[in-house]
């Protein structure tokens, strides 16, 4: 018997900033379609942030998103429910998907990784979770671009998931008792006329890094002004490009972009 994900919805809001019209607009959607959940805001409030190397680290250096990173995780694993970014604007209702999957979460289309910002929903103290945990609390954080580069969430939660048999291709997959859906259910081709949503599509995602490093608001904002033309994956290869640059000038720009592309090394992982 599958055991229930609470009905908890966490996001993670740090730093000062205000919330977007975006991320407001995410949050109704989650009320609409996600009925009967508790959403609950990860903020300074909710949890130290002095409590581990990685987020003291992080947030001293004011990357409010790798602070996130490890909040997540920490949110899902100790609590159980469900976690989304801002910018996760639901289109369906996931109560039914919640009930028959669980631990799950999603694939990215254009990276083939598996991305807790689209969803991630499990119990309380998955054993998987807590691998990751471990990755992070064995990792001394940099604000070094490279490093920043190679240790994204997504890269993160991914090797753990390659230790387990997860294989980088955008198709639904089975790693022991997780479920990880295709990007059409959470993160569907953005081309000409919009959103690409289809039958399983349960949520679009806005990439719009509003609280992110200036890099990655370049990024995003160039991604939104092209993806209508010419797809999604070319505007997100345009847009890493150019912002890499435009922030990092030209020659670290370019090592940035040469280390994002290649295998990373696998971290390595303890159980809890």
């Amino acid at each position: 018997m599958v055991e229930r994900t609470p009905k908890t919805i966490y996001y993670c809001w740090f730093g000062d900033g205000e919330l977007s019209a975006t991320a407001q607009k995410c949050l109704l959607s989650w009320e609409r379609y996600a009925p009967g959940y508790c959403i609950t805001c990860c903020d300074e409030r909710l949890f130290d942030i002095e409590s581990t190397p990685w987020t003291k680290a992080a947030y001293a250096a004011g990357k409010y998103a790798y602070v996130a990173d490890y909040v997540r995780f920490w949110a899902v694993y100790n609590f159980g429910g469900v976690y989304m970014d801002l910018g996760s604007e639901l289109v369906r209702d996931i109560t039914s998907l919640c009930e028959t999957y669980s631990p799950f979460s999603a694939i990215e289309e254009l990276s083939k990784t598996v991305n807790t910002g689209l969803i991630v929903a499990a119990p309380r103290h998955n054993p998987l979770l807590a691998e990751v945990l471990d990755a992070y609390d064995s990792t001394q954080f940099s604000d070094d671009p490279g490093f920043l580069n190679d240790h994204t969430v997504n890269q993160m939660f991914t090797r753990v998931l390659e230790a387990h048999g997860f294989v980088r291709e955008n198709r639904g997959q089975n790693v022991g008792e997780w479920t990880l859906l295709p990007s059409s259910a959470f993160n569907p081709v953005y081309g000409f006329g919009g959103y690409h949503i289809k039958n399983d599509t349960y949520s679009v995602h806005h990439y719009s890094a509003s609280w992110a490093e200036p890099k990655f608001r370049t990024k995003g904002k160039i991604v939104r002004l092209l993806s209508p033309f010419i797809g999604r994956r070319a505007a997100q290869i345009v847009g890493r490009t150019i912002a890499e640059i435009k922030h990092n000038g030209l020659i670290s720009g370019t090592d940035n972009l040469i280390k994002l592309t290649k295998n990373n090394v696998k971290q390595p992982t303890n159980r809890r």
